[in-house]
């Protein structure tokens, strides 16, 4: 922990793991006047958001998985409801990061520190994130205008999902993409932000991220076996009592050494005689709404990684179980 004493601008909490990134945002920061108490993880910022007086900023390695026991912590309580929340994502410079903690302070909306990919719904989004921002929070006295302006507000958060899932996750099977050394953390940490907007409205989100096995394998189609597994147990809650549902993701490592994915939702449980079925292709229950592919396409990605996808349903708990080899010591 790294603490710099100042004439306070701002009182910041800084957590970053890499020390050296870490060590240049303390001093930048320390010299624009800001009070900086900076940590390598989010166990002792939890413990800094318990005891001590609260700050102003919540500066955040962005792709650190141990980062949402703070930001759920920061949902939980009504103190921390003002903290605002700084995302520092990789390739950033102190000194943007800098601008965008002041512009924070100074309540102007905050653009992604580092951009999202050049796309075209990538742009799409931005432009509905930044209309929505200038739009009302209500307007008493006429309810057809607030529903109006939540929806809206809902799309554009919609709109940045979809344009993440397509920045990380939507590249072509010709692309050369290599497997590599993967922190399952990583992909599952991006596969959550994707599915948020979901969530909302339907479940609380609890989560357990520990540490697991390095594995072999293409980061984007991982992800995307991922990101489909949370949405499919977010679907499979009814929207409008989130209070009384939950989706659970978890990491654990088994007693063969296998990196484990756990997504478990509190929905009404798959029937039995729909158990057997639920990786066939084209089987779905539905209706219109779905082709029944999604979860055959992620069994087919994890048996591609040489790992297992299995399923266990009983009313209000269904678990989709991923376990992956570990990377072998010689390719590590």
């Amino acid at each position: 922990m790294g603490v710099i004493e100042c004439v306070s601008v701002a009182r910041i909490i800084l957590v970053e793991a890499d020390a050296q990134r870490r060590g240049a945002l303390a001093e930048r920061l320390g010299k624009a006047g800001h009070s900086v108490v900076a940590f390598a993880a989010s166990e002792p910022a939890l413990e800094q958001l318990a005891a001590a007086e609260l700050a102003d900023v919540l500066l955040l390695d962005w792709w650190m998985p141990a980062r949402w026991p703070l930001l759920l912590e920061r949902e939980r309580h009504a103190r921390l409801a003002g903290l605002k929340v700084v995302g520092i994502q990789r390739p950033a410079e102190p000194d943007e990061i800098l601008s965008a903690v002041e512009a924070i302070l100074a309540g102007e909306p905050l653009a992604p520190i580092v951009p999202l990919r050049q796309h075209p719904l990538a742009r799409l989004a931005a432009r509905l994130s930044s209309l929505t921002a200038r739009l009302p929070d209500s307007a008493p006295g006429h309810p057809e205008l607030d529903a109006a302006i939540a929806l809206a507000r809902r799309g554009a958060a919609r709109a940045e999902a979809f344009a993440r899932y397509a920045a990380t996750f939507g590249r072509s099977r010709g692309g050369g993409d290599a497997p590599q050394p993967i922190d399952l953390r990583r992909i599952l940490s991006r596969a959550i932000d994707l599915a948020l907007p979901e969530l909302e409205g339907r479940a609380q989100l609890n989560l357990s991220l520990a540490a697991v096995p390095t594995v072999m394998a293409r980061e984007w189609e991982l992800g995307h076996a991922c990101y489909h597994l949370i949405m499919n147990a977010t679907q499979a809650i009814p929207e409008g009592a989130p209070g009384e549902h939950r989706v659970e993701v978890a990491t654990s490592t088994d007693r063969a050494g296998f990196a484990v994915v756990e997504v478990i939702d509190s929905g009404p449980g798959i029937p039995l005689e729909h158990l057997a079925h639920v990786f066939e292709p084209f089987f779905t229950t539905k209706g219109g709404r779905g082709v029944g592919l999604g979860l055959y396409l992620c069994w087919c990605t994890v048996a591609a990684h040489e790992g297992q996808l299995t399923v266990e349903s009983t009313p209000g708990r269904t678990s989709f179980r991923i376990a992956l080899p570990p990377l072998g010591p010689g390719l590590a």
